[in-house]
């Protein structure tokens, strides 16, 4: 007889983990710290609806300002109130009064044409806006020359006027300051700030010892997106 063959018992498999899916694997988001806003981008905002140029109040502002004669890609911006800082990176048109709880930006290539009034805690100007009057909280600040910047009436605290192209009609700030003059140049001698001013030490930097430095070969210059992380800080004035 055949000696009986000794079965094979097949080793137990190690059972398999399955990994953990990234979406657990990632560490959860932290939550906002209380009085931050969230940011806004205008091409984000639905509806798109599109510009009627033949509105009565979107001819007043194409007659007025000059960039905004191209409505054919412009989009309507809703107005009202809106919660956060606004981003505008489009071409839009607001029929009525916009108010914005944080900053306003204004982009370099970007326009933004209201029929009403604007109300902001502070407005950064690069690319094209129009509104009948705007209210700034705290700051209005403009240095580039990519836009223009238009309002039949214009307030706030602080007013620091660059290279950018403003043509406000009526000003109430209760302090401005002419950018270029606090800067050396070939043509004339940087001016000191004046001893009462209000400016926080982090303006003063961007203002007046970044450009110095750049001046003398020391600092590569002072980016706009330096300007704008000093502009959206909650509730503070620069």
């Amino acid at each position: 007889m055949k000696p009986k063959s000794k079965s094979k018992v097949k080793p137990k498999s190690k059972s398999k983990v399955k990994p953990k899916t990234l979406a657990k694997a990632k560490a959860k988001p932290k939550r906002a710290t209380a009085g931050t806003l969230p940011t806004i981008r205008s091409s984000k905002v639905k509806p798109k609806a599109k510009v009627d140029a033949a509105h009565p109040l979107v001819a007043a502002i194409v007659e007025r300002h000059p960039g905004a004669e191209e409505t054919d890609e412009a989009t309507l911006f809703p107005a009202g109130r809106h919660e956060g800082h606004l981003v505008v990176d489009g071409s839009h048109f607001v029929i009525g009064d916009l108010e914005v709880t944080g900053a306003i930006r204004i982009g370099g290539a970007a326009k933004l044409f209201v029929t009403g009034n604007v109300r902001c805690a502070n407005f950064f100007a690069e690319g094209d806006f129009y509104c009948d009057e705007l209210h700034v909280a705290n700051t209005l600040y403009g240095d580039y020359e990519a836009g223009s910047t238009w309002a039949n009436k214009a307030s706030g605290k602080l007013w620091l006027r660059g290279n950018h192209d403003f043509e406000l009609e009526d000003t109430d700030f209760a302090e401005q300051h002419d950018l270029p003059a606090l800067r050396p140049s070939h043509h004339r001698e940087k001016q000191p700030l004046p001893a009462e001013h209000q400016l926080s030490p982090a303006a003063v930097i961007l203002a007046v010892d970044r450009p110095q430095a750049y001046w003398e070969g020391k600092d590569p210059g002072v980016r706009s997106d330096e300007w704008w992380a000093l502009l959206v800080k909650d509730g503070a004035s620069i």
